[in-house]
């Protein structure tokens, strides 16, 4: 496909958007909004980033630890413990712990379980020796 057709079919799902009430059109002259924003409504949408938790627990099939959002049983994620060790994990279980209504906080503890693998005795020792 040629850029122009890209544009074209770009072109057409904006108007489509506008007529359905799904978008919201920048107004004239706001250069922060250059682009037309398209309304998810609560579409999910997989950030990878860097959460530190403090961990409970860990044994040579999985581990439990503290999050401040709760994780979806089946969900899988990447781990790592300093230069220890880096493995998947699946979630079994996630129960919410903890809310502190005054200051907006709520903490899950959440189960997961080593996908495929589970940790070598040595890397686990290592661990609890730090």
């Amino acid at each position: 496909m040629t850029e122009a057709h890209h544009q074209e079919r770009y072109q057409r799902v904006i108007e489509e958007a506008a007529r359905s009430g799904r978008i919201d059109l920048p107004p004239g002259g706001d250069e922060r909004r250059a682009h037309p924003r398209f309304k998810l409504d609560g579409t999910e949408l997989a950030i990878d980033v860097r959460l530190v938790v403090g961990a409970i627990e860990i044994s040579l099939s999985g581990v439990s630890f503290f999050a401040s959002h709760p994780f979806t049983p089946g969900q899988q994620f990447a781990m790592s413990i300093g230069e220890v060790f880096d493995i998947t994990c699946e979630v079994v279980a996630c129960q919410l712990e903890q809310t502190d209504a005054d200051l907006l906080e709520t903490r899950y503890r959440v189960r997961g379980r080593f996908v495929n693998q589970e940790l070598e005795l040595d890397q686990l020792l290592r661990l609890i020796e730090r």
